[in-house]
């Protein structure tokens, strides 16, 4: 199993942008990507391998409504990039909640990934 904390994802909504007829990665995207991929590397997980279980535990970074479900896509993307996990088309189960915590400027989100049916390698 492997535990992270990452940075509050945007929303899938904000994720792609069209520039003609291109649709590229946006910049809130590509930004989050990095920080997000330096808050894995510094903290070492170890990859989980084969089929998976997603647990997430979203911090609101403010009171606005947000759809929860919106923020699953950019962190599997995230695993996968960085190779916590081999390919987010194996997950199994994905849960996620929301904190009961206030909401705070600067929060992320806790990450879960074990292994399902027994895969790690």
């Amino acid at each position: 199993m492997t535990t992270l904390h990452l940075p509050y994802p945007p929303s899938v909504n904000r994720i792609w942008r069209n520039v003609g007829p291109r649709t590229l990665k946006s910049k809130v995207y590509r930004d989050w990507l990095a920080e997000g991929w330096a808050m894995v590397k510094a903290q070492a997980p170890k990859p989980v391998l084969g089929r998976y279980c997603l647990n997430v535990v979203a911090f609101r970074p403010d009171r606005r409504d947000r759809d929860l479900d919106n923020i699953i896509k950019p962190i599997s993307d995230l695993l996968t990039a960085c190779g916590v996990i081999e390919d987010d088309h194996m997950a199994d189960r994905i849960n996620i909640e929301w904190s009961d915590t206030e909401p705070s400027k600067g929060a992320g989100v806790d990450v879960r990934v074990s292994a399902s049916r027994g895969d790690n390698g």
